[in-house]
């Protein structure tokens, strides 16, 4: 297979929704849990694990040329305490207006992706198809 149905753009992008849905999920958890006394805000970490795709050397990420994306396959979410967050008296460190901010970002890059995947979904009907 080649062409755009090997589009290894898409399939970055496929697994990146996979990530923001992941990371909406543990967003819509802070903001459930903001009265929670001792509870501690956390995030996906996306950026670490790029960089952990980056410094990759054998398995899954191994990659053949320095052209190619890295794929995201096989790596496990990174969900971390956020520590930049004061706490309150009673130990928790939800920021609501945080948290809504970080699910609006969320939510822009899914939009984002979602819409590549659809352009490339087009793309592929457009060839199979004709004009």
């Amino acid at each position: 297979m080649s062409g755009i149905a090997n589009d290894s753009s898409m399939e970055w992008a496929i697994r990146a929704l996979d990530w923001c849905v992941r990371r909406h999920h543990v967003i819509s958890s802070n903001i459930v849990n903001r009265d929670t006394p001792g509870y501690k805000a956390a995030d996906v970490d996306f950026r670490r694990v790029m960089e952990q795709i980056g410094t990759e050397d054998e398995g899954i990420l191994r990659r053949t040329d320095p052209v190619h994306l890295p794929r995201l396959g096989g790596i496990p979410s990174q969900v971390l305490t956020v520590k930049e967050t004061s706490e309150r008296p009673d130990g928790n460190s939800v920021n609501l207006a945080e948290e809504m901010s970080h699910l609006v970002e969320n939510n822009y890059t899914y939009q984002a992706l979602l819409k590549h995947v659809n352009g490339k979904l087009k793309a592929i009907k457009l060839a199979i198809h004709g004009a």
